[in-house]
């Protein structure tokens, strides 16, 4: 699905509901497909509530529909290059509504509206920068075995 296309549908969306709380994440994977290993892993969290993970497979792209939680806790992403919790995994903030607190480098001040565009490509996630109209390396956290997200 096009990036465009999803950006209109979440705008018709907003129109017909009259609300603007609900957030699209467009995650790409533009990674090689003969990588070993080249599909991409995003698992996003509505207040506590962790949603199933997806997998992204090379050359798709998927739009995620985040709704805060009731409790103003905020909701984010979190995109990984594996699909298991290793010693030393890296995990990338893809998206994150509370952006401004903490360290998250990636948030809804840099979406358009309340659409995010993100990729994946062999070496790192980026986040479009709406203000700068470019793409931001989303740097990556390392994170232990049973830590939160």
């Amino acid at each position: 699905m096009k990036i465009a296309a999803i950006a209109a549908a979440v705008a018709v969306l907003a129109l017909l509901t009259g609300a603007n709380t609900t957030t699209t994440v467009s995650v790409s994977n533009e990674r090689r497909p003969l990588l070993s290993s080249s599909v991409v892993y995003v698992t996003c969290y509505e207040g506590l509530t962790q949603r199933a993970p997806q997998s992204i497979p090379p050359g798709q792209e998927i739009p995620f529909q985040l709704q805060p939680a009731a409790d103003g806790s905020g909701c984010f992403c979190v995109g990984k290059f594996s699909e298991f919790d290793e010693m030393g995994t890296p995990r990338y903030y893809i998206y994150d509504s509370r952006n401004g607190t903490g360290d998250h480098n990636y948030g809804q001040a840099r979406c358009e509206s309340s659409f995010c565009r993100v990729k994946a490509n062999d070496t790192s996630f980026y986040g479009w920068n709406e203000g700068k109209k470019e793409w931001d390396i989303i740097m990556p956290k390392i994170w232990l075995p049973g830590s939160a997200p």
